[in-house]
């Protein structure tokens, strides 16, 4: 809660209290208390505080206060004042015995103090974030919620990191990354901040005789820095805003002083610190920063276009080289499919004029980006010839330098929270100004305020986080201050002041350090935007142009207010420009009205229905609803949807929250589009770029060719080209279609497996789980088959281990090698089995009739051996045939 504006007169009006439970529900109202004190701090929480006797005089009878047993541990008290109400949370009560009696004091903070008991651990956003967005996460687990944020504040982002903390510490945390204030609304629970140079000096001083009983000051000259070097996150430096290529700030104005001189360069007074030689040349070196000052910016701005465009050139080498890639695959295509052939095809001999023309084209790109190149590197060399020329070695003397180091004071400065240079650069010079002259300790002691501003027109001059003046003219010292912490003291009708924050304000040295000595080195290096504080490196639109020229020109106009005519009538209250009298604002029966044609016609009107006008300017629009219309559409932003219509309020896209067309009871997250469709093109023709529609998705290169195409209703996808699926960008892992075929190329970028489009498949390795099915074909080298192979013909393999298993016919044209047995059938089978070699010839075994006979058919058997034996029992028989043994002659014969 903001006490501003603060009535002193009210202090003889006490403020109303009742005690209320946690659910702010009334229960009865304070009565009877005393020493009631409101303590209110900038970024802290107000403070409340008053005594409750025990006992209390009813009907001349003490009794016990029977409200001790209504104010218990975090109930509630509500207070109005000054027009405002606002909640604190009973946090601690004490008792006290005197003379006076037994009695209780309590001790509340502002009801946000229960945001110290919300807990906030391993909060880590992937990138920096704007103030809004901090304070959304750290309240979305509370009943709390983000009120009224300086616009400013959410244009600027900010590296925030939390391991283990608060809410309330967080939010703190955040408003100081930001340098803002911060203020708690406990009727609404919002939080809401501001800038902090919100401040003004109205003109209350403080002086002996004047507010004044004691005044002491003391400095501390060991705090002056000279020189403060710089950084952001991951090391960030501003070397490239700063002319003279350094990442510090520098000013040596504290030690100049009240060093003078004329035009010409003759002393007119000497500085208390530095000889008259080393100010002459300080101060040399400061007009030549400033005169370079245009010239460092043009180079600056000269450089950025320079580097965009060359950045677009090498945009269009990269679509230049893809379109010949393109072109390459269609060639490959044509080989591919027309082989020897092709190449007395027409559009074999289109597609090499095309490729011969688009690398034309990729060589006169080449020459263009040469030369964008060559008139940076120039730019760059006339940077160089600057920071020559305002370099510290060319400017001072060796002696001057040797005398200067006495005066070099550094310090670090270091935010890890800032992510851009203008940010840091901003940040660190709001930070020197702390820095650059002595701390001053300021001790005061003041009357009774509130009675010494009686009937004075400084009653309105108290407002926390404005600035006041301390002056003594016995010390010689003013000095500038802010009220950081003002007490109300209802029950001695009294206020008292705290401030912070002492500043040397001598108006003399003041003037001089800002007309003569200039301010830090760097400040004159960089021409920055009001508002370029977003992340972009570089903006500048034509809105921040308006609204920079027209706040600008608006605070004049009534900071001058020379120029207007204001009067009353019965028509209402007239403000007019003078220089231009048609040009006026009327305010009448609770509406305003602006015109520039003297009330022809309204250009803004602003009533309880809302603000009317043909042109609303501003740097963010915030509210729960947006409607905008015209004659062609509608588009409306409520509930983190942003719904467009046609002219016959049909739904034509929403983004944002919407309901899931497939289940309406559930929404979805991004872009819906009932019946349209997403062109990203790369000019207006109507065949490049990227089309999304009902139809299915399709991409056309630069020259018009359709590349890819994917058909929503057969779900056929065509590319023309090639189509990668890779898992590195450091070789050729993965797989690759194009023209010739299909290819996939292992970890170490070797291919080990290719189809091409004749059919030919060759790899390094293949695991079959399942069937071959072919007409022919050939498979080479060694083959290893763990399971079985089954199939028809096989030919020109060796196979080694394992088993064959044939349930047809096995056929041998060569030799058949045996290393040991030959089975036929299963040796329990008693069947015959037969060897046969030819009609005449044949080996059967399993014959007779236990099936255990061998019977040999043959016109001739001979048998080569020295003895033939025969088992016992064992019968031969013999057809026809006869036994000899040697020559021939017969020994035996049978039949």
């Amino acid at each position: 809660m903001r006490y501003e504006n603060v009535d002193l007169n009210l202090m003889n009006e006490k403020p109303q209290f009742w005690v209320c439970r946690p659910n702010k529900k009334r229960i009865d109202k304070l009565k009877d208390i005393y020493n009631e004190n409101l303590a209110t701090k900038e970024n802290a929480l107000h403070e409340l505080s008053f005594t409750i006797p025990v006992e209390v005089e009813r009907n001349h009878e003490l009794v016990e206060n029977p409200l001790l047993e209504k104010l218990k541990g975090h109930y509630l008290v509500e207070m109005f004042w000054n027009n405002k109400t606002e909640y604190f949370l009973l946090t601690n009560s004490s008792g006290s015995l005197s003379n006076d009696g037994v009695e209780k004091t309590f001790t509340l903070y502002s009801y946000a103090h229960k945001l110290a008991k919300k807990p906030v651990r391993n909060y880590t956003p992937e990138q920096p974030q704007n103030l809004t967005k901090y304070v959304t996460d750290f309240l979305s687990e509370t009943s709390w919620s983000v009120g009224s944020v300086d616009v400013d504040f959410d244009m600027k982002y900010r590296s925030f990191e939390v391991s283990t903390s608060s809410v309330l510490q967080c939010l703190f945390d955040i408003a100081e990354k930001f340098d803002a204030m911060i203020e708690f609304n406990t009727v609404t629970k919002r939080v809401e901040f501001y800038k902090v140079d919100r401040g003004m000096n109205r003109g209350l001083r403080f002086k002996e005789g004047i507010y004044l009983e004691s005044f002491d000051v003391q400095y501390d000259f060991d705090t002056i820095v000279t020189r403060l070097e710089c950084y952001g996150q991951d090391g960030l430096e501003f070397r490239s805003l700063s002319p003279v290529g350094s990442n510090y700030i520098q000013d040596f104005s504290w030690y100049m002083y009240p060093f003078e001189c004329d035009e010409n360069y003759n002393v007119i007074q000497r500085s208390n610190h530095m000889s008259n030689e080393l100010c002459i040349a300080l101060t040399k070196y400061n007009k030549l920063l400033s005169d370079n000052d245009g010239t460092f910016n043009d180079l600056v701005e000269l450089r950025t276009n320079l580097q965009a465009q060359l950045t677009v050139l090498n945009e269009d080498m990269n679509t230049l080289t893809n379109d010949l890639k393109v072109l390459h695959n269609e060639l490959d295509v044509i080989n591919s499919t027309y082989g020897d052939t092709a190449t007395s095809r027409e559009d074999y001999q289109t597609c090499i004029a095309n490729i011969n023309s688009k690398q034309n084209e990729i060589n006169n790109k080449q020459i263009e980006i040469d030369n964008k190149q060559s008139e940076i590197d120039t730019v760059d060399s006339d940077f160089t010839n600057l920071r020559t020329l305002l370099s510290t070695e060319n400017n001072f003397t060796a002696d001057e330098l040797l005398e200067l180091d006495d005066f070099d004071y550094v310090e670090e400065y270091t935010n890890d929270s800032i992510t851009n240079e203008e940010d840091l650069l901003e940040e660190s010079l709001r930070a020197f100004e702390e820095l650059k002259s002595p701390t001053v300790s300021l001790s005061i002691g003041l009357t009774n305020f509130l009675n010494s501003i009686e009937n004075d027109s400084n009653r309105n001059k108290l407002i926390l986080g404005d600035t006041v003046r301390f002056k003594s003219e016995k010390l010689k010292v003013e000095l500038t201050s802010r009220i950081s912490e003002i007490n109300y003291n209802f029950g001695n009708n009294d206020v008292s002041v705290t401030i912070t924050n002492a500043k040397d304000s001598n108006d003399e040295y003041s003037r001089v350090e800002k007309m003569i000595y200039g301010s830090a080195t760097t400040s004159n290096t960089v021409n920055m935007d009001k508002f370029k504080w977003n992340k972009a490196v570089t903006q500048s639109d034509d809105v921040s142009k308006i609204l920079n020229n027209t706040f600008d020109a608006t605070l004049q106009g009534i900071k001058g207010g020379v120029n207007s005519n204001i009067f009353f009538n019965e028509r209402g209250m007239f403000s007019e420009d003078i220089a231009a009298p048609n040009n006026m604002l009327v305010i009448n029966g609770g509406q305003l009205a602006i015109s520039d044609d003297g009330l022809q016609s309204v250009k803004v009107a602003i009533n309880k229905d809302g603000v009317f006008a043909d042109k609303l300017v501003g740097r963010m629009i915030l509210g729960n609803k947006l409607h905008i219309e015209d004659d062609l559409g509608i588009v409306k932003i409520e509930s983190g949807t942003a719904t467009f219509y046609n002219d016959s309020e049909k739904v034509t896209a929403q983004l944002g929250k919407y309901v899931n067309p497939d289940d309406p009871s559930t929404f979805k997250y991004g872009l819906y589009i009932p019946d349209g469709s997403i062109d990203i093109r790369t000019n207006t023709d109507s065949l490049k770029g990227i089309q999304f529609d009902i139809n299915g998705l399709r991409s056309y290169n630069n020259n018009g060719v359709k590349t890819v195409d994917i058909d929503s209703a057969t779900g056929k996808l065509t590319i023309l080209g090639s189509f990668e699926l890779k898992t590195s960008t450091l070789n050729n892992r993965g797989i690759t279609f194009d023209g010739n075929g299909i290819s996939a190329h292992n970890a170490s970028g070797t291919r080990t497996f290719y189809v091409d489009t004749n059919g030919n498949l060759t790899a390094s390795s293949v695991n079959l789980t399942g069937t071959i099915n072919a007409t022919g074909g050939t498979i080479s080298g060694n083959m290893t088959v763990t399971g079985s192979f089954s199939g028809g013909s096989i030919y020109g393999a060796s196979i080694t281990g394992g088993s064959i298993t044939s349930n047809t016919k096995i056929t041998v044209t060569t030799d058949l090698d045996v290393g040991n047995n030959i089975n036929l059938g299963s040796i329990t089978d008693w069947s015959p089995k037969a060897i046969t070699f030819n009609s005449d010839s044949s080996i059967t075994g399993g014959v007779g009739d236990l099936g255990i006979g061998m019977e040999i058919e043959c016109d001739d058997l001979h048998i080569g051996a020295n003895s033939v034996s025969f088992q016992r029992n064992a019968l031969v028989y013999f057809d026809d045939a006869y036994i000899s043994w040697g020559g021939n002659r017969p020994v035996a014969v049978w039949g």
